[in-house]
């Protein structure tokens, strides 16, 4: 789904709510899902916290 949306992107922004400790396994999920693909996959990631 995520290509047809972000085919020519050069980076993204992925925002994890930290207040949700319920859902951290499903958001690593999706984010590890989404580095698999092939143009993400080559982009370089950057982590942050919150502050």
């Amino acid at each position: 789904m995520w290509e047809r949306y972000c085919h020519a992107v050069l980076a993204f922004v992925y925002v994890v709510d930290t207040a949700d400790h319920d859902n951290f396994s499903i958001s690593k999920g999706e984010l590890h899902d989404l580095l698999s693909k092939p143009h993400f996959g080559q982009q370089k990631c950057y982590g942050c916290c919150p502050f």
